[in-house]
């Protein structure tokens, strides 16, 4: 498990939290970016939550895109926070390195590889529609 995070104070108290869940367990204290551009990959699972801005989220995917592993998952936050991060959703939806597309209200799931044409799923509200 490998957490970045922006702020040090906020990474040195991760650190004893995470550890009880997994091993190894690395805390990064860094902007996501510059970790992004040093970071070793492949990546099977990505959470990315808390610069919400859409630039910032298109630009954090398209870093991370050759660092995913063939069959990855990456779980955008907030989606609906703003606009902005409602239209970067929705470009993030239409990339043809994700396969599957699964829209949870705040927050979108982006399947890398699966054996499946291209396909979006919207499981809100109430998680009960789908589209």
């Amino acid at each position: 498990l490998t957490s970045v995070e922006g702020s040090p104070a906020v990474a040195a108290r991760a650190q004893p939290h995470l550890s009880r869940f997994a091993a190894p367990v690395d805390v990064i204290s860094a902007p996501f970016s510059d970790f992004l551009d040093t970071s070793r990959g492949p990546w099977d699972w990505v959470l990315l939550d808390g610069h919400h801005q859409g630039a910032a989220t298109l630009a954090y995917v398209e870093q991370l895109l050759p660092q995913l592993a063939p069959t990855a998952t990456v779980r955008i936050d907030d989606i609906r926070w703003s606009p902005d991060m409602l239209r970067a959703w929705r470009q993030l939806q239409r990339l043809p390195a994700f396969t599957v597309s699964v829209d949870m209200g705040m927050m979108g799931l982006l399947f890398r590889g699966r054996q499946q044409a291209p396909e979006g799923f919207e499981l809100w509200p109430g998680f009960s529609i789908f589209v």
